[in-house]
């Protein structure tokens, strides 16, 4: 089986899915994900998904970029 495979059994004994209500597992995972920082990919991600999975339209130099959004303090 490969990394990416799994098994109704292992499932089962996942300890996040194991035993829990669908409102117990959403609580927990609410909690679990207020304490972690964005994903590192997931501006890049946004601006292929949008686009169907094509990167963004080439500049003038023919060379496609990711542009993400910087925010200065102040």
């Amino acid at each position: 089986m490969s990394a990416w495979e799994t098994t109704i059994g292992a499932e089962r004994k996942n300890v996040h899915l194991a035993g829990l209500s669908e409102d117990e597992f959403v609580r927990i995972r609410e909690r679990r994900d207020a304490t972690l920082p964005a994903p590192l990919l997931l501006l890049p991600s946004i601006q292929t998904n949008i686009r169907a999975g094509k990167l963004p339209p080439a500049e003038a130099n023919g060379v496609s970029y990711i542009k993400i959004p910087v925010k200065l303090a102040g």
